[in-house]
C-alpha cells in the first residue's frame, strides 16, 4: 500500500469513526430531550401540554411525542445496540410481536395472515381500524 492509500484509508476511518461517534450523540441528545418533555408536560394540567409546546419550542407536538417516546423506551432502545436515531425510531414503530398480536382482535388477525400482499397502508389501516389519511 503506497503511502498516499494509507494516509486516505486513515482518514476515512478516522472521519467514519466520528460520524458513528456524532450519531450516537444525536440518539443521546434525542432521549434526553424525551425526559426533559416527559417532565415538563407532568408538571402542566392536563391540555396544556401542546399549547406550550406551539408557544416555546420550533418544533410539533409530534416531535415531541416521538422524542417522548424514545426517552420511554430508552432500555428497550439500548438493549437493541441502537446506534442512531432513524434504526431507534424504526424499533419505536414496529410493535412487539406479542403486544401487537394482543391488541388486535381474532378476526383481524386472521385477516393479516390471509392477506399476504397488502399494501402497507392496507395493512396499517387493518393494523390501527382507520385509515391515517382520513384524519
Amino acid at each position: 500500500m503506497s503511502e498516499i492509500e494509507k494516509t486516505r484509508t486513515q482518514e476515512i476511518s478516522r472521519l467514519h469513526a466520528e460520524v458513528v461517534g456524532h450519531l450516537r450523540q444525536s440518539l443521546e441528545k434525542a432521549i434526553r430531550i424525551g425526559q426533559l418533555l416527559t417532565e415538563q408536560k407532568e408538571s402542566l394540567r392536563h391540555g396544556e401540554f401542546t399549547k406550550w409546546i406551539n408557544s416555546n419550542l420550533p418544533f410539533t407536538d409530534r416531535t415531541a411525542k416521538n422524542y417522548i417516546r424514545l426517552y420511554a423506551q430508552r432500555a428497550r432502545i439500548k438493549t437493541k445496540n441502537v446506534s442512531d436515531l432513524r434504526d431507534a425510531y424504526k424499533i419505536l414503530l414496529a410493535p412487539r410481536k406479542k403486544e401487537a398480536r394482543d391488541r388486535q382482535p381474532k378476526y383481524i388477525r386472521e385477516t393479516i395472515n390471509d392477506a399476504r400482499k397488502l399494501s402497507s397502508r392496507s395493512e396499517w389501516i387493518l393494523r390501527n381500524g382507520c385509515d391515517p389519511k382520513s384524519k
